[in-house]
């Protein structure tokens, strides 16, 4: 006697599909615009309740109706979720050769309905078609995505081989023992392999949702991750802003002091453009002057930049970070930075030797003016010339007709 009553077992069958149906329509509902092929998940799981239902009815139904329908769309469900899967993944691929597979699946499950009609033989036909499905499934799931993402997908991947594994057992089972036509009056042996696809067909809902909530949560991190990131380098620039803005002021403040006083003020001031100002030591280089910070040695890592005053090198700034890290020496915006400071510098060089001409020419106008004899104004001339241009010498001729 069967104590395992096949009817029965295809009654929880349609119940528990339905519950999954269920969920997966949740499922995608939540997460349809994040992500791709959950819909053909959903399809797939509705075909199942259309399946187990269409053989569930096998006596209220016409028998050619629903086994000519059960498998085929059970079998066809598969596919689509296989496409479904291919989509959340990123790894699409032609399809052609499981379309003939479709195919060749059905001309063999008619033939063995209305040719020749042999339960055990569309059983055995629709566990091999159903391991070759299983087989792309698993090497999707474990091989082909991207090894970042297989502790994502390697769980439904080995529900995907369990299914391969009771499969090829029913084929061996099926093979060994001659059973009956009638569906409903099947060994204890295919009902317990029927309980097992149903309890496979649960965790391979379970462990699709699981896949699609740790994608969730990875994306999540990303997102977390990323918004820090982007939080420390707006922090980042703002510091720089504001020592740009601090420079401004200290050219403000000190632009009537002597130039020594000025470079000294800036260098102090650039520290704190950067995350750890104690890590920082500034040194100045301006002809023969030389301007550093106290804690100022040759450290190693530094970042250099010439000053130009009119395009011509005349001085040096170097920014050393006394804790060697790979942040610092990797870091654009520092040298964007120093590049603009350096360029600051040169413009105050330029503007105090312009304001340090005029005031050289003004008081030569007033000598000029103030009277004196011609040779005394040529010698004013040249010595005022000499300082004004940094010539060694300078040589007036006086033509008289």
């Amino acid at each position: 006697m069967n104590m395992l009553d096949i009817r029965t077992i295809m009654i929880i069958f349609v119940l528990c599909t339905i519950v999954c149906s269920v969920i997966m329509a949740f499922l995608w509902r939540d997460n349809r615009c994040r992500f791709q092929g959950i819909g053909f998940w959903l399809v797939d799981f509705i075909m199942h309740v259309g399946a187990t239902m269409i053989i569930s009815l096998r006596g209220i139904v016409p028998d050619s109706i629903s086994i000519a329908l059960g498998n085929p769309l059970s079998l066809g469900g598969t596919m689509i979720l296989y496409l479904g899967l291919e989509r959340f993944t990123g790894k699409r691929s032609p399809q052609m050769h499981n379309a003939l597979l479709f195919l060749t699946f059905v001309c063999i499950h008619l033939y063995f309905l209305f040719a020749d009609n042999n339960l055990q033989a569309r059983n055995i036909n629709f566990s091999v078609f159903l391991i070759i499905v299983c087989i792309q499934c698993v090497w999707l799931m474990l091989r082909r995505v991207e090894s970042s993402m297989r502790p994502l997908t390697s769980g439904v991947g080995y529900v995907f081989a369990a299914y391969g594994v009771f499969s090829i057992a029913r084929i061996i089972t099926d093979s060994m023992h001659t059973s009956s036509d009638d569906f409903f009056r099947s060994s204890s042996l295919d009902a317990l392999i029927l309980l097992m696809y149903l309890l496979l067909f649960i965790i391979l809902t379970f462990s699709l949702y699981q896949m699609v909530n740790r994608r969730l949560f990875a994306e999540l991190n990303v997102y977390s991750e990323e918004k820090d990131r982007l939080a420390k380098n707006l922090n980042e620039r703002v510091k720089e802003l504001t020592c740009l803005h601090d420079i401004s002021r200290t050219i403000e403040s000190l632009y009537t002091a002597p130039l020594k006083i000025l470079i000294d003020g800036i260098m102090r001031v650039i520290p704190s453009a950067f995350q750890h100002p104690d890590q920082i030591c500034v040194r100045i280089s301006l002809n023969e002057d030389v301007y550093h910070t106290d804690n100022f040695k040759e450290p190693c890592v530094i970042q250099k930049q010439d000053i130009l005053p009119y395009g011509r090198r005349e001085g040096l700034i170097e920014i050393g970070f006394l804790n060697n890290t790979a942040e610092y020496v990797s870091l654009p915006e520092a040298s964007r930075l120093i590049a603009i400071i350096s360029e600051r510098i040169a413009r105050i060089i330029e503007r105090k030797r312009v304001e340090g001409r005029l005031i050289v020419l003004n008081r030569l106008y007033r000598d000029l003016l103030s009277g004196g004899s011609l040779k005394e104004k040529a010698q004013r001339i040249t010595d005022t010339l000499n300082e004004v241009l940094g010539a060694d010498f300078t040589r007036i001729w006086v033509i008289r007709e």
